[in-house]
């Protein structure tokens, strides 16, 4: 007869398969289930870093975010991964059933946690921006579409010739999102086009969002200028001919029913 040690599943040559082992049949055993572990813990961590706990309405983020760390340690735990199996081999019984369904709770984790970091993002409005002067800020959105307030690091990269200040960290309300006015300085010549490229990360560093490339077109403001400078002489214009006309005594139809 075969002797098996108390509390252990034989390997041969019964061929049983303890069902809390991690993968045992891959190439790196344990290797699967610990990447995706690794990953859903660095992303759930990532999430309890973006917090805004300044701010008093990041008192629920708990809720959220609690139940994400509960349930990588019962996919992991060895009471979930032997949760109703029998010690038959891995590709039948419901050995195999509680291995499966500890990948599925893994699974499942990941894609909520990547799915919960690509709801804070960056919007641009429009995709190209003319500069109607030389020190014209530039525009983009920080969205967050967490049920909690976040604080985020908005970096920028820009050519030589365009100066961008930067914007380090912001805070970003609930389920909202903030419309943010970059202070910006061109040195370069009319017509130029630029690519300035806006990313952002949580405060850990972690990357949330790809990153945003706005096309800035410089010398737009000598346009800007002729517009302006028209619209004062036409304003001039008709101011001067409206007081011509009451010297005159000519009632103007916007002066109807009142007499000089």
């Amino acid at each position: 007869p075969v002797t098996i040690p108390e509390g252990s599943l034989a390997e041969d040559p019964t061929g049983a398969v303890d069902p809390g082992l991690a993968d045992p049949f891959a190439d790196d055993p344990g290797g699967d289930t610990v990447r995706r572990l690794a990953g859903a813990l660095s992303g759930a961590g990532t999430l309890r870093s973006l917090v805004d706990t300044s701010d008093p309405t990041s008192a629920d983020a708990a809720t959220h975010l609690d139940p994400l760390v509960g349930d990588a340690l019962r996919a992991i735990s060895e009471t979930g991964r032997r949760a109703g199996g029998d010690g038959l081999t891995f590709e039948t019984g419901t050995g195999a059933a509680a291995r499966d369904r500890g990948a599925t709770r893994l699974a499942r984790l990941g894609e909520t946690v990547t799915a919960s970091l690509a709801r804070v993002d960056l919007l641009t409005p429009g995709s190209v921006f003319t500069m109607a002067s030389p020190n014209s800020p530039l525009m983009l959105v920080t969205r967050n579409a967490l049920p909690f307030p976040v604080r985020v690091d908005v970096t920028v990269t820009a050519p030589e010739d365009i100066t961008v200040d930067p914007v380090g960290l912001i805070q970003i309300p609930a389920a909202g999102s903030r419309t943010l006015q970059v202070p910006t300085q061109s040195d370069s010549e009319g017509g130029v086009r630029h690519t300035v490229v806006f990313a952002l990360h949580g405060p850990d560093g972690t990357r949330l969002s790809d990153p945003v490339e706005l096309s800035v077109q410089s010398g737009g403001y000598p346009v800007a200028q002729g517009f302006a400078i028209a619209a004062a002489a036409l304003a001039l214009v008709l101011g001067g001919r409206r007081y011509l006309r009451y010297r005159r005594g000519i009632l103007d139809p916007a002066d109807e029913g009142h007499r000089p």
